[in-house]
């Protein structure tokens, strides 16, 4: 074999290479492709226990509805319950979903990463006494950031399981 015809090959591997690394990248990433139209369901499960499962409905890669089907922790469903404290936690988590409303999937399910931008305290200050107003915030700030995580991956799940129901 010729030198040329050598290295001919070499650069013909390296090549294809290159593209099949560079097509695997842009299947891997949600914000280079877009997504079928439909309804779609996923959800995060940790030591057996479903914590979180949400449903949303594409269109254009836009969310135009979205809710939880299960959101619990440590055995507590937030959507079922009647602890005043538990109900304000699960408000925030709707809000945190319900940013996405109106936004483009692949350009902002990582924004959920950051609820503080995200989530509006509906507790009036003055209905807590002066010494729970710090632990009000801290709990319900560390509980909202512990748990986004699981949310994102619910809905990651869910885009991964592809279209559930098409409309």
């Amino acid at each position: 074999m010729s030198r040329f015809t050598g290295i001919s090959v070499i650069l013909v591997v390296l090549a294809a290479g290159l593209l099949f690394t560079a097509s695997v990248a842009g299947a891997c990433d949600c914000r280079l492709r877009g997504f079928e139209d439909g309804t779609y369901r996923g959800g995060y499960i940790d030591r057996g226990e479903q914590q979180v499962s949400v449903e949303f409905t594409l269109e254009n890669n836009i969310v135009t509805a979205i809710r939880y089907r299960h959101l619990t922790h440590q055995g507590v469903d937030y959507l079922r319950t009647e602890s005043e404290q538990v109900q304000r936690l699960a408000g925030q988590y709707k809000q945190l979903i319900d940013y996405l409303v109106g936004k483009d999937i692949r350009s902002h399910v990582h924004d959920l990463h950051n609820p503080g931008d995200i989530v509006e305290d509906d507790k009036d200050e003055e209905e807590l006494p002066w010494w729970q107003l710090e632990r009000y915030a801290i709990d319900a700030l560390s509980g909202a950031t512990t748990r986004c995580s699981k949310v994102v991956s619910a809905i990651r799940d869910a885009l991964n399981r592809g279209v559930y129901s098409y409309q």
